[in-house]
């Protein structure tokens, strides 16, 4: 038999799923991966139905994985999505936009539901997101700067359009 587990066991559970478990793989590996445990817990049972239930488990979650991810890709194909990346907190892609409300043939930077940078294939030197050429303000200041900050990425658009502009100067990025 096992032993009970307290709520503090269970606590502990949850937070090392959330924060160590979720963040280090896939979720689709994760079933895999209990499928798998699973199915060795049945071998090592003497009891024939509970392997045959595991091995059910498995083939299901590997079934389920897989026509997961086939939807994924056929989704991916329609919406123009040229690139996924799940990270631990958000899931980001990179689209193709034959149309949308900046025009026509924009790449998008997309992180959850909003869109975080943004470039024109066919001229990525003109703006899609017009604050990003609020940014100009600073030649008004200084408009002999050798060296400029940019703190966030400024939809990665504010720094070539500055080096564009100051060939000769240099600027560090740092994002937020």
């Amino acid at each position: 038999a096992l032993p009970r587990s307290g709520p503090g066991t269970r606590i502990l559970g949850t937070f090392a799923a959330g924060f160590v478990l979720i963040p280090l793989f896939r979720i689709t590996t994760i079933l895999a991966a209990l499928g798998a445990v699973l199915l060795l817990m049945a071998l090592l049972r003497p009891r024939f139905r509970a392997m045959i239930a595991s091995v059910l488990v498995v083939f299901g979650a590997v079934v389920l994985a897989d026509a997961e991810a086939q939807a994924r890709a056929e989704l991916q194909k329609k919406n123009g999505i040229l690139e996924e990346v799940e990270t631990p907190y958000a899931t980001a892609w990179v689209r193709h936009m034959d149309e949308g409300p900046w025009g026509k043939n924009v790449r998008v930077l997309q992180i959850d539901h909003g869109y975080h940078s943004a470039m024109f294939e066919e001229d990525p030197t003109k703006h899609v997101f017009q604050y990003t050429l609020y940014y100009r303000i600073a030649d008004a200041i200084r408009p002999d700067a050798a060296h400029a900050l940019l703190i966030g990425g400024g939809a990665y658009t504010t720094a070539p359009d500055f080096l564009q502009r100051h060939p000769e100067s240099k600027i560090d990025v740092e994002e937020i």
